[in-house]
């Protein structure tokens, strides 16, 4: 076996969730929530406000955003590393910080749906069939004089 490297048995999902995380991660939406978390202020060079449209300068601010992040994975681990890079460490780290921030917010508004109040009613409809058949197998028992020794 030398020579040989060893099994990489994560390469597969790594490589999906990295991909999910690079279309994910970079997507306008997550990036217009980090820039407006923000403010503009954040992209913009000091001491020269940006002087265009409020749209151009969310555009330039995600653009920023899509030029600083980085995601990279680890060998042999489904881990995942993200890193943002500009010009300040300071402000690397708050955007880095409100990138996940605002991908979390919109993952929990993605999965915060009505399928919640379909799986609360469908846990009820089976709370009632096994009381149902709980009863009935009670009833089974009492009807032919066979005791239950689990309960004695």
């Amino acid at each position: 076996m030398t020579g040989q490297r060893p099994l990489d048995v994560f390469a597969h999902q790594r490589r999906r969730l990295v991909a999910t995380c690079r279309q994910r991660g970079h997507d306008r939406r997550v990036a217009l929530r980090a820039v407006r978390a923000l403010g503009l202020e954040t992209f913009q060079k000091p001491g020269k406000p940006a002087t265009g449209s409020l749209a151009k300068q969310e555009g330039d601010a995600i653009k920023s955003i899509h030029d600083g992040l980085e995601i990279g994975t680890q060998p042999l681990s489904p881990v995942i590393a993200l890193s943002y890079e500009s010009d300040n460490a300071d402000k690397s780290a708050k955007v880095l910080n409100a990138l996940i921030e605002a991908y979390r917010g919109y993952r929990r508004e993605v999965f915060q749906d009505d399928s919640t109040s379909a799986i609360d009613a469908q846990r009820v409809t089976f709370e009632d069939e096994l009381a149902n058949v709980d009863r009935n197998y009670e009833s089974f028992l009492a009807s032919n004089d066979i005791g239950d020794f689990a309960t004695a």
